[in-house]
């Protein structure tokens, strides 16, 4: 299957010159602080897979055009310099499809590539989620009016329409609707068959519409129900489109237009405490907090995603500061979603949050899905003659990077590096709750490198009791946080601190960090641990866990058990299956030696842990805890 390859925006939006972006036929997780042009990728990828659908060139080409009031040129290019927007496509051979809209070049239109990754695919962000709900509290939520702007170029009816003369059109929602909207002009009779073939299509254009949102409804309320785990019920209310009805003033004249549908968004409260008259929700956004309403917005948007799948055409899914409204748990399910179930989509994750693109990265890592994700990161900067434009790094190694200013005798860009390096490698081998701090009604933020110092001390001390290869850490953060403070960047003393850290890093990259069991909700996670007491019985103990099972892996590549509290539940003898209750809480190091003295084993060497933990499946087989 295609995927893009490479994004090329020349003299586009915010990008001057011509810059590529490499994809590499992956998902791409981007991160772009605001006015470094993260948007201009956005709206290049919008604008390239909309070029399909503008029957008249020109609306397409005014965006390359400078002579033009609404176009797209970067306002520093020099004069003729060409604007366009270039995507490579690339299929498992390694097959190269290149597609580009510019003035003077339209090829999207040849072959159905692009046509097909249209209607495969979706562009979602903050404000087009909003928009779902962004109703005062005198209306009604009425979704046609965002189909219409947003939506409707996406979907594909099961029916073509037909033109007066007979002429089968395409399956197309926005086709259909441009055709029926301007109404007919001039009006023939009624009894006329041109009038009696437009009215024909308006009842077909109903009759779709209403079998596509009872489609999208059931499977939102699905996310709803099942993956937001939300109270709520969604009922979309359809009023038909119509031709030509009659006037409101209760008269019998005609009214000679088109009136557009009405898709009336309610929301069935499903509490058992509310009687029935009670449950329903008719202004939503008046009763509902914004977090409560963006997961709505999102099934809604995800059930069209999935009614429009074609298996065969490349699937593109750009998600922009998507999350901003959603609180923790429910940015967890979102990320949940994208990653695993959206898996046949190339998904472009654009962020300006930082601390959200750091547990972004983070849950990249935990899913072990790295190989099938890049991550970019996008900065303003200026050319030296002052002109703005985004720089896009390599994803090489800060560490490297700074090995090479050590080298130039740049110090401080040196320490910079460092720093950045030091960070990085702290968040990929502590867990979320040490890297983030959350607040109740603030943004969540990225902890300073100070405390991501001293939550790392405490978090290695719980898989290993030597600290000693990097104590020094602590001793050089004040040079990593702020070397142009130091008076003696030039002397050899300065560099030698350098030279330190960077052997510090060097043992720190050997760590590694991996969830193993996910204590979430109120599911119960157990496991089981096996013992043979002195006499040769076999033992296997139940065990609830009551904090998350972690494992990390120490500089003497042995991968070492964090010690949760835990509940043992019960034992049982393998010989005769005899369970013996215990219901004891201790932690899962404690309540082992316990064992091993209970069973007259304290005494003999001490296999470890990990090698007698195991999982039991659905059909009561124990599988070993693999790391």
């Amino acid at each position: 299957m295609h995927k893009i390859s490479k994004l090329t925006l020349k003299n586009f939006k915010f990008f001057h010159g011509d810059i590529p972006i490499n994809f590499e036929r992956k998902n791409v997780l981007l991160y772009g602080e605001n006015g470094s042009g993260k948007s201009s990728v956005y709206w290049g990828l919008y604008t390239f897979l909309q070029s399909v659908f503008k029957t008249d060139e020109a609306q397409v080409r005014k965006y390359f055009d400078v002579r033009h009031e609404q176009n797209l040129v970067n306002r520093f290019a020099r004069e003729n310099a060409e604007s366009a927007i270039v995507v490579e496509f690339e299929d498992e051979s390694q097959s190269v499809t290149k597609k580009q809209i510019s003035l003077r070049t339209i090829n999207t239109k040849v072959g159905g590539l692009i046509i097909n990754c249209n209607q495969s695919s979706d562009f979602l962000n903050y404000k087009l989620l909003s928009k779902l709900y962004d109703f005062s509290n005198k209306s009604q939520i009425d979704l046609f009016p965002i189909f219409e702007r947003d939506i409707l170029m996406f979907i594909n009816f099961d029916l073509e329409y037909r033109l007066i003369d007979g002429t089968v059109q395409n399956k197309n929602a926005d086709s259909w609707w441009q055709y029926l909207k301007p109404g007919m002009n001039p009006r023939p009779r009624m009894h006329d068959p041109e009038y009696r073939i437009f009215s024909e299509n308006i009842n077909n254009f109903n009759r779709e519409f209403k079998k596509y949102l009872f489609k999208i409804i059931e499977t939102a309320n699905d996310y709803v129900q099942k993956d937001f785990k939300q109270p709520f019920k969604l009922k979309l209310d359809y009023k038909d489109c119509t031709y030509d009805d009659f006037k409101n003033d209760g008269s019998t004249a005609r009214n000679h237009i088109t009136v557009a549908p009405q898709i009336t968004l309610t929301v069935e409260f499903l509490h058992e405490k509310l009687v029935e008259t009670k449950k329903d929700i008719l202004r939503p956004q008046t009763f509902l907090n914004e977090a409560r309403l963006t997961t709505i917005a999102l099934s809604l948007r995800f059930a069209m995603l999935d009614e429009k799948y074609i298996e065969i055409a490349p699937k593109l899914l750009v998600l922009d500061d998507l999350l901003i409204s959603l609180d923790m748990s429910n940015r967890d399910i979102v990320l949940e979603l994208i990653i695993n179930k959206f898996k046949k989509y190339q998904i472009i994750m654009m962020t300006h949050d930082r601390a959200f693109f750091n547990l972004m990265k983070k849950r990249i890592e935990i899913d072990k899905c790295s190989e099938d994700w890049i991550t970019k990161e996008i900065y303003h900067s200026e050319t030296d003659s002052g002109i703005p434009y985004p720089f896009i790094p390599d994803n090489k190694d800060y560490l490297d990077q700074a090995e090479k200013y050590l080298k130039e005798f740049d110090y401080p860009a040196c320490a910079n590096y460092l720093r950045k390096e030091t960070e990085r490698l702290l968040k990929r081998i502590l867990p979320s709750n040490k890297i983030l701090e959350v607040r109740e009604d603030e943004p969540t933020r990225a902890l300073q490198l100070d405390t991501l110092i001293d939550n790392f001390k405490s978090h290695f001390l719980q898989f290993d009791s030597d600290f000693t290869p990097f104590k020094k850490l602590k001793e050089h953060k004040d040079l990593l946080l702020n070397p142009l403070s130091h008076d003696n960047i030039d002397s050899p003393i300065y560099k030698q601190e350098l030279v330190d850290i960077i052997a510090i890093l060097k043992k720190l990259k050997l760590l590694e960090y991996k969830q193993i069991i996910n204590i979430t909700g109120a599911v119960e996670n157990f496991i089981y641990l096996t013992e043979t007491a002195a006499d040769g019985e076999l033992w296997r103990y139940k065990i609830q866990l009551k904090e998350n099972l972690r494992a990390f892996k120490r500089l003497d590549g042995i991968w070492a058990l964090n010690n949760p509290e835990c509940v043992f539940v019960k034992r049982r003898k393998e010989s005769d299956q005899t369970i013996e209750d215990l219901n004891r809480n201790a932690k899962l190091n404690h309540g082992h030696n316990n064992i091993r003295h209970r069973l007259g084993i304290a005494d003999t060497p001490k296999v470890d842990i990990i090698n007698n933990l195991s999982l039991k499946s659905a059909e009561n087989e124990y599988s070993p805890i693999v790391i």
